[in-house]
């Protein structure tokens, strides 16, 4: 008995490898209007994902595995904040003193036209990213949270996102959200304890483009020509993933 279980065990092992090695190959994504996005899978298990729309590009990787007839794909798992605090100063960087956040504001510790007081909240709180690539500055979404509301400050050109004291009139909000607007599907939280601090540098992490798969799959077609299914980031379900005919 003992025998036969260890054969069945071999048997099955030695299937999945040979499913997932008839399976390894490019499979490009068809049918959608000015939309790039494939799959490579390998034979050693480990695939690479990309998908591309304008001047948008993300990509992601990890291992691939065949379960109940379909493709899974697993990803390392996201670090957890796209995001990286370089430092909180309690003094306002000249031309951000509470107004509407029209100046220009380099973001430096430098002496501030104004100073906070240890009230219950600071007269401004300022935001600033620090990317040598400016041109994604504005589409990262900042916002200021007490409890379950919140309140949403506009980065500008130069990483600043600048929130006067009105906007938080309810008193020292508890945390502070960044989100990559092109990756709607997390946000980095960051908690506000200090009521001095007026002012949060963040950095932004080298992964923040990349798409961590945590489960999603996809059906290979019986004589292995394509994949259907979903596509981890546009909505819907009837997608066709074209296999690449090896030259």
């Amino acid at each position: 008995m003992k025998r036969l279980l260890i054969l069945h065990l071999v048997l099955n092992m030695a299937f999945s490898a040979d499913a997932q090695t008839s399976l390894a190959g490019d499979y490009y994504l068809q049918g959608v209007h000015e939309v790039a996005s494939a799959f490579r899978l390998k034979p050693d298990s480990t695939f690479e994902f990309f998908f591309s729309y304008g001047a948008l590009d993300r990509t992601g990787t990890g291992r691939w595995s065949v379960a109940g007839g379909r493709i899974v794909f697993q990803s390392r798992p996201w670090p957890g904040s796209d995001f990286r605090l370089l430092g909180t100063d309690t003094e306002v960087p000249d031309g951000n003193g509470g107004g509407t956040g029209n100046g220009s504001g380099s973001g430096n510790s430098k002496s501030a036209s104004q100073k906070t007081d240890n009230k219950k909240a600071p007269p401004v709180i300022i935001v600033k990213v620090e990317e040598k690539n400016t041109m994604i500055l504005p589409f990262i979404d900042c916002y200021l949270k007490k409890g379950n509301e919140a309140v949403e400050g506009k980065m500008r050109q130069d990483g600043m996102a600048v929130f006067p004291a009105e906007k938080y009139a309810s008193g020292l909000p508890d945390s502070l959200i960044l989100q990559f607007r092109f990756c709607p599907e997390r946000y980095s939280r960051f908690a506000i304890t200090d009521p001095k601090i007026t002012l949060y540098r963040f950095s932004i992490e080298t992964w923040m483009p990349e798409y961590f798969f945590t489960g999603f799959s996809l059906l290979p077609l019986a004589d292995g020509s394509a994949l259907e299914g979903g596509h981890p980031l546009l909505e819907g379900q009837a997608f066709t993933w074209v296999r690449e005919k090896e030259q």
